[in-house]
């Protein structure tokens, strides 16, 4: 691991030599991080970030970072209302990865390699920051909502402390929550926060089951059980959304 971080610093160093010219007339400066086990290069000004980032997806060898395996992404990102609830969520709408070398084409040509990115970067420039008070940051949640919420009237949004977190009072310790009333009166509230896989399920306080956020195809069953709380369609006992369906 420690041979990567080594050789990823190196790339680091090129991508911030070799862009330098259009990263300064931008204003924009790169930025490491890691997602999904592949080291990202993001490009951000203080007001905005480039749709465009640079990938680079662990080698099944054990090997150091490549230009030869990197890839770029651009990802198309949009707030989208939920509803009449005054919450919004930064909805991805289309995403586009293409590699920096075609397969069989020899030797990485570096400066040609530069060229492209940076005419990348001009092409798609800033995509400005969008500030709003109510983000649902939960992408399992938002699905959800969208799925059942014609179905569910009192469908609404809030946040509501992570148990015994060791800052209950600060908004990211705090679950963002879809809540309704199901059939019998109680007050239900489905959670999950950006980031964890799992988030529990609550009846008037009392946790019935868990939402399952591993894999996209999870939401559909998610909502399915949303709509049967609601509709008295579910038993009592211990729901976990995974097990169910």
């Amino acid at each position: 691991m420690r041979l990567k971080q080594i050789y990823m610093r190196k790339r680091m160093q090129q991508i911030r030599h070799h862009l330098a010219p259009v990263l300064e007339n931008m204003g924009m400066k790169a930025y490491l991080g890691t997602k999904a086990g592949c080291y990202y290069v993001e490009f951000e000004t203080p007001e905005g970030r480039s749709p465009l980032a640079l990938a680079f997806p662990p080698n099944p060898d054990g090997g150091r970072p490549s230009w030869s395996e990197a890839f770029t992404e651009y990802t198309d990102q949009r707030f989208e209302k939920l509803g009449k609830t005054g919450w919004k969520h930064r909805r991805e709408w289309g995403q586009i990865c293409l590699p920096l070398v075609r397969e069989g084409e020899g030797p990485v040509d570096v400066e040609e390699l530069f060229s492209v990115i940076a005419h990348k970067l001009r092409h798609y420039g800033i995509t400005p920051f969008e500030r709003v008070d109510k983000e649902l940051k939960s992408q399992t949640l938002a699905h959800i909502f969208w799925a059942v919420g014609k179905e569910i009237p009192s469908l609404a949004i809030v946040r509501i402390p992570i148990e015994d977190h060791e800052f209950p009072d600060e908004d990211w310790a705090k679950w963002d929550a879809l809540t309704f009333m199901d059939h019998e009166g109680r007050r239900i509230h489905m959670c999950h926060a950006h980031g964890y896989q799992k988030g529990p399920i609550y009846a008037d306080g009392e946790k019935i089951g868990e939402i399952d956020a591993t894999h996209s195809h999870y939401y559909s069953a998610s909502a399915k059980l949303a709509y049967r709380l609601a509709h008295g369609q579910v038993s009592d006992k211990l729901l976990i959304v995974t097990d169910i369906w």
